[in-house]
């Protein structure tokens, strides 16, 4: 295989800018990706309000929630996710230690966060 492959390898986003290039009339090929992450985010932004766990706005790929209850309920959260093999981010800092970084996936791994987010609350 690798006497056949081209002289460099290039990611997944440089493949993408590759195409976008080579095809500029191809909008949605190159804006799709971003859609799905757009709209999951807000899907999950609205079900963790309506769970106690609201966020400001994001432009990124994840939202900062605020756990109810401060830092002791922020760490048995994460602890209780970390336990059903669902990893999210808790800052042991005083700054941030009542919230939770939650890194927007699939439909389906977003659901399964969901699904043990309300079962542990």
């Amino acid at each position: 295989m690798w006497k056949t492959r081209i002289g460099y390898n290039i990611n997944g986003l440089s493949q993408a800018a590759v195409f976008t290039l080579r095809h500029p009339g191809d909008r949605a090929y190159a804006q799709k990706p971003g859609q799905g992450v757009r709209g999951e985010r807000a899907r999950i932004a609205a079900v963790l309000e309506n769970l106690a766990l609201p966020s400001p706005p994001s432009e990124s790929n994840f939202l900062l929630v605020t756990v109810t209850g401060g830092p002791e309920a922020a760490r048995a959260l994460y602890e209780g996710l970390k336990a059903s093999h669902i990893l999210v981010r808790y800052f042991d800092t005083p700054e941030l230690a009542d919230k939770l970084r939650i890194t927007i996936g699939t439909p389906a791994e977003n659901d399964a966060l969901v699904t043990t987010l309300k079962a542990l609350l």
